[in-house]
This record gives C-alpha cells, structure tokens and sequence, in this order.
C-alpha cells in the first residue's frame, strides 16, 4: 500500500486524502501521466479514453434521445444539448433524475457518462436527462451554471411533453458539481414542488422532497 509520504513528486505537499494514493500510484505505476501534464486538449482525450475502456456494459432495455434544451423562464440563456435516457417497458410519466458529469469543469461530455446514466434508468427505473453543460476555459463560471439552470427550467416548462414527472432530484457525478451551490439554481420566481439538491460532496440534501 502507497502511504501519504510516499506522493509522487508533483502531488508534494498537495491537500490528497491518504486513502487516495493507492489509486493515483497504480495510475503511475502504468505510466499515465497527471491531467496537468497534458493540457486541455490531451486532458479532454486521456479522459474520454479512459471513460470508453472503463464503461458499463450495454443495456439495451434504456430508451435514448437526443435534445436541445432552451426554456422561456431563462430566455437569454444558449440553447444546451442534452440526452434523455427513459427506462423501457415501463409506465410513464417517469420521474428524472437531472444529471451533470464529472471532469472537474474543464472534461467530459454525454458520451464519457452514457454508459452509467443508461445502467441508471435501467436499474433506477427512472428517466435521466444528462446536460451536456459548457466546459472552461472557453467558458468559464458562471456558463456551466447558466446551462444547469436551463435545464432545471426546460424540465419544468416541458417535461410533460415527454412523458416526465415534476419529481426533478439533482444528480452529480463530480465533487461540488453544478448542484453544490443550490442558490445558484434557484435565482428563479418559479418554485420547485417534488424536488431535491443533492451535493455530492457533502452527501447530504439541502433542500428535501416534498409530498405530492
């Protein structure tokens, strides 16, 4: 086992849980090289080949369609592409799980998550909509924001047209993802009855469900 003392050169002195670097040491031992070596354009490629040689196995029990999301309630936002992902054989309306990728901001898109948000309709029965959020440095803050924000509203003005429920849980796969900050989303005049933000990095809700 890798302890804390023995880092890597470039992670000295770095705030890495302990517990951390058994995985970080076995990425090295293979000779991957850290994100930061590469630059965006490498980043972005190293992770979506990791992400494809790591997915889930297909399922093809999930029904899939591709989206452009805009809503009126945030007009002045871009339009974000998006996937739907619905459960099949089952009943609608379906309730939908709003889901944001990993990659720290700056990686990752619909296709390094596929695998997992259909694994997730399928297993969940439940409908994810998957946000294909702006990445930095082209974009920077507030965009990712902007484009969760269009999404939350777009399933509010038009999830019905496609067979979803107003039961909307947030669904990050990155620590403090687009959710971590739930203000941020909710800078709007329409409440949100049946919903929930979850934090992933403090595994706990910040706002409950409600009945109904």
């Amino acid at each position: 086992m890798t302890h804390p003392e023995q880092r890597a050169p470039e992670y000295a002195g770095g705030n890495i849980a302990a517990d951390q670097w058994p995985l970080i040491s076995a990425f090295r031992e293979r000779g991957a090289p850290s994100f930061h070596q590469l630059g965006v354009a490498g980043a972005r490629a190293a992770y979506e080949e990791s992400c494809a040689r790591n997915a889930l196995p297909s399922r093809a029990d999930v029904q899939v369609e591709e989206l452009w999301l805009t809503a009126e309630e945030v007009s002045g936002h871009s339009a974000v592409r998006a996937r739907l992902y619905r459960p099949g054989n089952s009943e609608m309306p379906h309730p939908t799980a709003l889901f944001f990728h990993g990659g720290g901001w700056v990686m990752g898109s619909l296709d390094t998550h596929d695998s997992l948000c259909r694994h997730l309709a399928a297993e969940a029965r439940t409908a994810v909509l998957a946000v294909d959020y702006r990445l930095s440095p082209e974009h920077p803050h507030p965009a990712p924001l902007e484009d969760a924000r269009t999404a939350l509203a777009w399933l509010r003005e038009n999830g019905h047209r496609h067979g979803l429920t107003r039961r909307i849980p947030l669904s990050p796969a990155t620590a403090r993802a687009v959710t971590s900050r739930p203000p941020s989303l909710s800078r709007t005049p329409t409440s949100l009855p049946n919903s929930c933000y979850i934090p992933s990095s403090q595994g706990r809700p910040t706002r409950r469900p409600t009945a109904g």
